[in-house]
């Protein structure tokens, strides 16, 4: 989930809204329940997950909302502040493959702009990573393939297997004096050294056999 592209109207005259829209951007956050609290510490509202991850709408605003159309549903809908995240958030579930949306930002009837166009954002989102769940990833929550948002959901079984073979290889060395790395790939890797040295050593036996037979005769 990286891709983001926006396009700004200038038909809404108020500079706040103007200028706020010029920073307007899309965080996608995991969808969780989470216990909500104001800069006091006081506990406002426990927010229940509903999707699998959620699109916020930053920076924050609670005067606008958005009319949403992506390339899965093909339907447009709209969306509109979200006093939990204190903006316009937008959910989706599980999707198995890439999912494309364009976002389009109203301001809000109480806004200066009621109902104009402030900005088109598009924003695309990697397939569900069916790898969160395995044991890798829940002893490695914060790995890079590990995230709900990683683009791991595109990789075959066998990607993943190669990826996490390589990161266990690298927990396992990182914390190894140099002798014991030195002899740790020695064990792994002895045999790709050997094989041609053997190789080498046939074909010059024969060949050194061979010599000899031709002189013998």
């Amino acid at each position: 989930m990286n891709r983001r592209v926006g396009n700004v109207f200038a038909v809404c005259e108020d500079d706040e809204l103007n200028d706020w829209a010029e920073e307007a951007y899309i965080e996608p956050v995991e969808d969780e329940d989470m216990d909500i609290y104001d800069e006091s510490g006081k506990l406002l509202t426990t927010h229940k997950k509903k999707y699998h991850y959620l699109l916020l709408v930053y920076p924050q605003i609670d005067i606008a909302y958005a009319k949403v159309k992506d390339s899965l549903t093909k339907e447009e809908y709209t969306v509109n502040y979200d006093s939990d995240f204190n903006t316009i958030a937008i959910g989706s579930k599980i999707h198995d493959t890439k999912k494309k949306y364009t976002i389009t930002i109203y301001g809000g009837k109480n806004s200066a702009c009621p109902n104009e166009k402030l900005k088109t954002l598009t924003y695309e989102t990697n397939p569900y990573n069916r790898y969160m769940t395995t044991e890798y990833c829940i002893n490695n929550p914060v790995d890079e393939k590990c995230l709900f948002n990683s683009d791991a959901g595109t990789m075959t079984e066998e990607e993943f297997k190669s990826y996490v073979a390589k990161q266990l290889q690298v927990k396992e060395t990182q914390n190894m004096s140099w002798i014991a790395k030195a002899w740790f790939y020695i064990k792994k890797y002895w045999f790709y050294a050997v094989i041609p040295v053997i190789l080498i050593s046939i074909f010059y036996g024969i060949t050194i056999a061979i010599e000899k037979k031709k002189k013998v005769n």
